[in-house]
Order: structure tokens, then sequence, then C-alpha cells
């Protein structure tokens, strides 16, 4: 009888040994749940962050973005006004409500977002692009291209945005742009079933001989 209570109260005093000790190493621990797509058990973390430190505006963030992953669009957009509202000045922040307000069909309000990302950091790659996609699905194709003009010239890593400039330009018959695009899409993506999809388009916009 001893020793199993000696062993249970091992076994609890490591559990409390293993608890984050601090906010941060909240954080810490529930963006690596995340990563590991353990998504309860990061917001878990991320509010045990939030209960410790509740103007931090990055452990907000980090809940929203596990609760955006899990459907709940309306609770990471809250956790994303309160990440805004204590960290003004952080342009992922305003970028990341940006999408999920485009993601509810708040067009109008994701692009004052993103604009405000892209005022505060002007070399905002993602920012510009993210603009650019919500540009689009409002049928405004020529801001759109601007902005994914401006994202790619800032940094070319981002392939999806080189082939949403790609489709708008196969679109306006403007082949030769389209195929450019796709072939620079194909040089950076390491994804195989994007490829395929890229290398589709791309023998569809080339010229037979």
């Amino acid at each position: 009888m001893v020793l199993i209570l000696c062993l249970l109260s091992s076994a609890a005093f490591s559990q409390d040994a293993e608890k984050p000790a601090t906010a941060e190493a909240w954080y810490k621990r529930a963006y690596d749940r995340r990563h590991n797509k353990e998504l309860d058990g990061a917001i878990a973390d991320a509010t045990e962050a939030i209960k410790l430190s509740p103007k931090t505006g990055k452990y907000w963030l980090e809940r929203g973005i596990s609760r955006g992953n899990k459907g709940d669009l309306e609770g990471a957009l809250d956790d994303y006004n309160h990440a805004v509202e204590f960290a003004p000045e952080n342009a992922d922040a305003l970028r990341i409500r940006g999408g999920m307000k485009a993601r509810m069909k708040n067009f109008d309000g994701a692009i004052e977002d993103f604009g405000a990302a892209v005022k505060i950091s002007p070399k905002f790659s993602r920012a510009y692009g993210d603009r650019g996609d919500t540009y689009r699905q409002m049928g405004k194709v020529d801001l759109a291209l601007a902005d994914y003009d401006r994202a790619l010239e800032i940094d070319k890593k981002y392939f999806w945005f080189c082939e949403a400039r790609g489709d708008i330009l196969r679109s306006q018959g403007k082949l030769e742009g389209a195929a450019a695009d796709y072939r620079s899409a194909l040089e950076t993506c390491k994804d195989d079933a994007v490829r395929t999809r890229l290398q589709k388009k791309l023998t569809a916009v080339t010229p037979k001989e």
C-alpha cells in the first residue's frame, strides 16, 4: 500500500512538473501542439498563457489560429480582435485577421486589414498577396494583379501567388505571361500534387509544336 501511494504521489508530482511555469512557456507549448495538429491541447495551453498575461497580443493570436484551424471562425476572429487590440503594430496579426475576414466573406474588412499591414510593413509580401487574393474574389482583377506583382517583386517564394497571377493572365488570353508564372511556381513548389496541377496548367498554355 505504501509503495502504491508513493508511486501515485510520484506520478502526480511528475505531471505537475511538466506544467509550464510561465505564460511564455504555455505559449511555446501551444505553438508546438498546433504544429503537431493537437488543436484542443494548443487551445488549452494558449488559454493558460492568456490567463497569466491577458494583454499579450501574440497569445491571443496563437489561440485564434488554432480555433480557426478547428473551424471556429467566430471564436478565431474574436481572438484576432484582441490580438490587434493589444498589439496594434503587429502587421502579421492584421494580415491573419484580414484572412479570416476574407474567409467569412467580409471582403471590405479584409482589404482594410491588409492595407493596415502593408502600411506598417511596406515590404510585407504575404500581405500584398493575400490582399490580391481578396481582390480576385471580389472580381477586381486589375487590383489583384497589381498586388500579386508587388508581392512577387518583394519575394518569389510564394508560389501560390505566381499560380494565381498566371490564372488571371490565362483568363485574359495572355498565355506567355501565364506560362512564365506557372514555370516560376514550379521552381519553388515542393508539393507533388500541386506540382502536377501546375504542370497541367503549363501544358495547357504552351503552344503545340
